[in-house]
């Protein structure tokens, strides 16, 4: 549609609107003209708007007072609305803002942050809550309503107008209808809240939030304000049963933001206008919570959340949201960055930030591509160029004179000199950083400052001018980009590192991972150049500069010595054939994510990228080209490999992130996969691959990849993303005892003591099973623990008995010292005693500590001990005559039937016996029956009965394959921990080295699945109850059945512990229920049942109306998608 509509818009200057006079036009937005006119009398300015269909102003005319008399500071105020003589369309007098609309700002691709589209939606939200109070709807909110003046306020303007939902709609419009907008003009207050998330999802998304209506005419569907659909007042009390439903565009992006921002979004989305926020208050109330938690930031260093008016960035390694613990604002850096011997401080300064360098380039291809002409402001303001983008051509104008270069200039002959200025003001103006640049659109040379003059034109396209400036621009920002490349090849690597405009190029042996070879010269580097071509060094790597090894010796590589041979090239066209095109390098089919070359290997399609890349890129031609010495020729050929690297990585995550719904699950891991292994330091890339096994629930390898992320943002200083990711790592595969130390450390590195403690006793527990293999952790973690809690006396203990075995007697002295203070303070009187006389046992020369011990009744060392032994032997005789009863009580069945059967050779009644066997011991489950077994083994050896060692070794395979059928059938029911006691108890009677060795392998296989499921419960189990704390409870039954159904979890410690949220609800309200001896007095609630202790059909039986009077009720259940029962509504007629 045109949205000009049949007008001449010059016609419409100097025409009077009521007491206002058009001036002059200032542009056009969908369906509205806008003009800026003033107020004859008052010399006020004002902005006049033509309103073209399908605008109405039905809700304009009939509450213009109620309207107008709103007054709010980012409420654009109201002056005249009436209707244009000559077409009869509908206008607006309103006051004048000096901005532009966020419509117009989203068309020029300007982004917002969170913050920035939080900070601009509140003040609107603020607004709609007034008219909300003053029942005044909206009814069409669009970005088009958004103004935002140059100070960064934001107003709303357009009570009372709004967009009809005719067929004629484009879809930008169209994102921003309610769904009921659809199907009546009849607005509520939910239709403002839905409008309010979908330019929020615009904002924080960059794209319209589109449903299904979206494409849809009115006719498609069934009203929502049918009677069936009216929302009850019972709804409104009930807020806690609202249930978030995330919208699938928002699960499938690959923005992700965190779960307060997502649910807030969600709750103002949904279709049905019943389960949305109910006005714009209660937006405003959960928009200030979430702004109060988006405000809160994670120190990279600390880990401690600060707020983010007192965060600050480093300068020099670029690190933001740093605490004011671990910034110094003299020098404007980071604490790592302020030491002078740091490397991170000599290698990793950037002459210009990349960020600004890649948005001048977007910028400049973005203007190219779409052919507009305007100015390009860009450089300092005490040193600035304007360049003007005409049809005439490309002109220069700058604030300051350029005379690096004069003399050469003036050689030049005249029809080459425009464009050697060119080249001299643009040359030297990349020697400073690019702090500040702007493209303004339809702007001329009358819109240039006075202290601007003329330097330079050239007849030259300005698209083709803009091209060529920023592929020269791409190659400067690789030119001076800090990180590095590895080739590998089968013995060696050669790793070529650029960092502060100097390179390190150096060989490493891959078994030794040792540096051979340092290049220092020139000769030495062409001839390693050469090696680099072969076939065998294809696998090619992009390297962060963290992992940069610590030497001294560079080779040269100025950045001014390019600025100086691109000043001395006259067409900077030829750098678009050394920028290589990904669709040309990457071979991969869109649709299935399948490599087409290379197989499903990630290392075979690393190495045939790598080969690509250097197949697209010849040091001969760039030589013929640009007349450059060779080795420049190769470190620019290099660097341009190393950041293509870096983009085809990035471009296979965003396809990867893209598809995942869409590609088979092997065909994103090898895209994945091959993503990393391209760019292996990468925090986004590795925490990608690590969310999708976590998705994948391969929760071991997923746990891999947090470990790694943790250990990259280790290196790279940030120990307070190190805690979060390891934190991940062990929640989901708690295996890694290196990683659980080093998290300790880390929390106590941080003082966040309470987390120390609490991770560092369960950690000391782990260990203390295997204390022996675990030794070297024992003795960090004691020493940690003690120093954060003096009184963990096990953790004393301990430390004494390494110290011991250590014969290190004097620290293992000084420990019980430690541990007698500490029973002293208990006031324990027998276990300080006891360490007495163990410090006696190390140095019987210790009078000091005899003397106590003699004050506390004990004449020696010894009296301690053997009190301490009497009880022991007292407990061992206890417990050794508890078992010989039980032993005989059983022994006469089973020798009876050993005896009976014993020299019979047949197969079917030794399988029986064993059976028979079985059965008793299993009865009790006594591990002493199987010994008892064993001891018939014995004598069977010894020839005490009379059977055969043949038959004796028959009886015994019998008994094995009978315990193999057994564990495949508790196998088959997932029944792991009696898998795992059947085979540990096995293990004691079996001897035969063979069955030993078989039943270790059981023993690990079991540990490790029952360790596997129980983690798997856990996450499922946090999954319920996660549902159940935002009142999802629909979703919590479904998947806690889901969880009680699979035979896979019955056998866990989270089956036991399942507890399946029940809704119950009276009608009327005020009525008090029962579930047999509770009493229920308000409703609704949610009660809690075990699978395990009673079924739901037991509940539903003893389900009753406590009253005095016997009422009758009816049992009405509602259940979920899968027909799971997850409330219950009693209804008293």
């Amino acid at each position: 549609m045109n949205h000009n509509g049949p007008f001449d818009i010059d016609s419409f200057i100097g025409k009077t609107f009521g007491k206002f006079k058009i001036v002059s036009f200032v542009k056009k937005e969908p369906y509205i003209l806008i003009f800026q006119g003033i107020h004859e009398a008052l010399d006020r300015p004002a902005s006049i708007k033509l309103l073209l269909p399908p605008y109405e102003t039905d809700g304009l005319q009939e509450n213009f007072h109620s309207i107008s008399a709103l007054e709010h500071e980012n409420l654009i105020t109201l002056y005249n609305f009436g209707f244009e003589e000559q077409f009869k369309i509908p206008y607006v007098v309103e006051q004048w803002i000096d901005g532009d609309s966020l419509a117009s700002m989203l068309e020029n691709n300007r982004s917002f942050s969170l913050k920035e589209s939080m900070t601009i939606l509140k003040s609107i939200v603020e607004v709609i809550a007034l008219g909300h109070e003053n029942n005044i709807i909206h009814g069409g909110i669009t970005p088009s309503c958004i103004c935002i003046d140059h100070s960064g306020k934001s107003y709303l303007r357009g009570f009372g107008i709004r967009i009809s939902h005719g067929d004629e709609l484009d879809q930008t419009s169209c994102s921003y209808l309610a769904p009921e907008q659809y199907h009546t003009n009849i607005l509520q207050k939910e239709t403002d809240v839905y409008q309010i998330g979908a330019i929020l999802f615009r904002l924080l998304y960059e794209k319209e939030y589109k449903t299904e209506h979206t494409a849809k005419t009115r006719r498609t569907y069934a009203n929502p304000y049918s009677k069936g659909n009216k929302r009850t007042n019972s709804f409104r009390m009930a807020k806690q049963e609202r249930k978030i439903e995330i919208p699938e565009q928002i699960l499938n992006s690959p923005k992700k933001f965190p779960t307060s921002i997502v649910n807030f979004l969600s709750g103002m989305l949904a279709p049905e206008y019943q389960k949305r926020f109910m006005d714009a208050s209660e937006v405003l109330k959960e928009m200030e919570q979430i702004t109060l938690y988006a405000s809160l930031l994670l120190c990279p260093q600390c880990g401690k959340n600060n707020i983010a008016s007192q965060t600050f960035q480093c300068q020099k390694c670029r690190v933001e949201n740093l605490c004011f613990e671990h910034f110094i604002p003299e020098k404007n850096c980071c604490i790592r960055c302020s030491n002078e011997n740091s490397q991170y401080s000599d290698l990793y300064q950037p002459t210009i930030v990349d960020a600004d360098w890649q948005r001048l380039i977007n910028t400049l291809l973005n203007v190219a591509y779409t052919g507009r002409l305007g100015i390009l402001e860009i450089g300092k303001k005490e040193k600035r160029l304007e360049i003007i983008l005409s049809e005439a051509g490309v002109s220069l104008y700058s604030n300051y004179i350029c005379t690096n270069r004069a003399e050469e200039i003036n050689r030049i002959e005249e029809t080459e000199r425009a464009e050697a200025i060119f080249r001299m003001y643009l040359v030297d103006l990349l020697s400073i950083p690019i702090c500040d640049f702007e493209f303004l659109d339809n702007r001329s040379q009358e819109n240039i400052g006075n202290d601007f003059e003329q330097r330079a034109q050239i007849i030259k396209h300005p698209s083709v001018f803009l091209m060529n400036f920023a592929n020269t621009l791409q190659i400067l920002r690789i030119m001076i980009s800090s990180g590095g490349i590895s080739f590998q090849g089968k013995k060696e690597q050669i790793g070529l590192y650029f960092l502060k405009n100097k390179v390190l190029l150096f060989s490493i042996n891959n078994q030794k991972q040792e540096i051979t070879r340092l290049i220092n010269n020139y000769k030495n580097a062409l001839q390693l150049f050469s090696n680099i071509s072969k076939p065998s060094y294809s696998f090619i790597q992009y390297r962060h500069w963290l992992s940069l090894p610590e030497l001294d010796v560079q080779l040269p590589f100025e950045y001014e010595s390019f600025l100086e041979i691109i000043f001395q090239m006259h067409d900077w066209s030829v750098w678009t054939k050394f920028l290589p095109d990904i669709n040309s390098i990457v071979k991969i089919d869109s649709h299935t994510g399948k490599f087409l070359e290379g197989g499903n290997d990630p290392y075979k399609i690393v190495s045939f990228l790598g080969k690509q890349l250097m197949q697209s890129l010849s040091t001969p031609d760039l030589i013929q080209t640009t007349n450059w010495a060779s080795l420049p020729c190769h470190f620019l050929i290099i660097s341009i490999i190393r950041e293509k690297i870096l983009e085809i990585a990035l471009y296979l995550q965003e396809l990867a992130t893209k598809n995942l719904k869409k590609w088979n699950s092997k065909n994103i891991e090898t895209v994945l996969l091959t993503t990393h292994n391209l760019v292996p330091e990468d925090p986004q890339i590795c925490k990608t691959v690590a969310i999708f096994y976590e998705q994948k629930q391969n929760y071991e390898v997923a746990s891999q990849f947090y470990i790694k992320l943790g250990n990259i943002y280790q290196q790279m200083g940030q120990c307070g993303y190190t805690m979060v990711y390891f934190e991940k790592a062990l929640e989901l595969f708690d295996a890694d005892l290196d990683i659980s130390m080093q998290l300790i450390e880390l929390y106590v590195q941080a003082q966040s003591y309470e987390k120390a403690k609490t991770l560092g006793l369960k950690f000391f527990q782990k260990i203390l099973i295997h204390p022996k293999k675990n030794e070297q952790y024992m003795e960090r973690i004691c020493l940690l623990l003690l120093k954060l809690d003096r009184s963990l006396i096990e953790c004393s203990k301990a430390l004494v008995l390494i110290y011991e075995k250590r014969k290190d007697f004097k620290s293992a002295i000084k420990q019980c010292e430690e541990s007698l203070k500490i029973y002293e303070r208990m006031n324990d009187v027998q276990a300080k005693a006891e360490i007495m006389a163990h410090i006696l046992y190390l140095d019987k020369n210790r009078t000091d500590i005899l003397k106590q011990l003699n004050l506390l009744g004990y004449e020696k060392a010894s009296d301690v001990i053997n009190f301490k032994k009497r009880k022991k032997i007292f407990f061992r005789l206890l417990v050794t005559l508890i078992l010989c009863i039980t032993i005989f009580i059983y022994e006469t069945s089973i020798g009876r039937l050993m005896y009976k059967y014993m020299n019979q050779t047949n197969k079917d009644n030794i399988k029986k016996i064993y059976k028979k066997m079985y059965h008793v011991a299993e009865g009790i489950h006594s591990p002493f029956l199987w010994n008892k077994v064993n001891q018939y083994f014995k004598q069977l050896k010894s020839k005490q009965i009379k059977f055969d060692q043949e038959q004796y070794e028959l009886f015994t395979k019998i008994i094995w394959d009978a315990y193999i059928e057994e564990v495949k059938f508790l196998e088959l029911q997932h029944n792991y921990p009696a898998a795992y006691k059947l085979s540990k108890e096995a293990k004691s009677v079996f001897q035969n080295l063979q069955y030993q060795e078989t039943l270790t392998v059981h023993l690990q296989k079991y540990q490790q699945k029952i360790n596997a499921t129980e983690k798997k419960a856990k996450i499922i189990i946090q999954k319920i109850k996660q549902y159940t704390k935002l009142q999802q409870y629909e979703e919590a039954v479904d998947e806690a059945y889901k969880f009680a159904k699979n035979s896979m979890y019955k056998h866990t410690k989270g089956y036991s512990k399942l507890r399946i949220p029940l809704v119950i609800e009276t009608k009327p309200s005020n009525e008090t229920c029962s579930i047999g001896p509770k009493i229920i007095q308000k409703t609704p609630t949610v009660y809690y049942y075990s699978l395990q202790k009673q079924s739901l059909q037991n509940i539903l039986q003893k389900i009753r109306i406590h009253s005095p009077e016997k009422k009758e009720f009816l049992l009405e259940t509602i259940k979920t998608k899968n027909n799971n029962i997850w409330k219950v509504c009693i209804i008293v007629p």
